[in-house]
């Protein structure tokens, strides 16, 4: 996600402006399988737990414009066999081998309207709607969640 954030960040605000809503889920900074994901892939301690952090600051850089959309990261706790990124009518899935970086794997794409697409959604939605499984990391969503509680 790093190296999408320095790449794209102008055209993410300007999807933001627009009104687009990204949804991230990545593993929660604080779980436990971080620092075994770090190991898994030979990384420094807390390499993997700062770029997340990184992410989460970005996002909440961004949503403090106030644009029309906006970007909500959410935390889950568990382990993840693999990698999901969609963008409109696409789903780009990968995994996350032992002792290898995950930006050093092979991605698959499935296409809207196919088998795997339909598979890989599901399960997106199952994760990012479960609050026992995923937590809301970004200020945004915190917010949304605690006005939500209270009602």
């Amino acid at each position: 996600m790093s190296n999408f954030r320095n790449k794209y960040e102008n055209k993410v605000e300007s999807c933001l402006k627009k009104g687009v809503i990204f949804r991230i889920l990545t593993m929660n900074p604080e779980s436990e399988f971080v620092a075994a994901r770090e190991r898994e892939e030979n990384t420094a301690p807390n390499q993997i737990k700062k770029s997340i952090e990184d992410l989460v600051a970005w996002a909440d850089k961004l949503n403090a414009k106030n644009y029309k959309g906006k970007i909500i990261v959410k935390g889950y706790n568990c382990m993840t066999l693999d990698f999901y990124w969609r963008v409109d009518g696409e789903v780009f899935v990968g995994p996350y081998w032992y002792g290898q970086l995950s930006n050093q794997t092979i991605t698959y794409a499935f296409a809207d309207g196919g088998k795997g697409f339909q598979q890989y959604s599901n399960y997106f939605e199952k994760l990012w709607d479960n609050s026992t499984l995923s937590a809301p990391l970004t200020e945004v969503e915190k917010i949304r969640v605690s006005r939500k509680r209270k009602h």
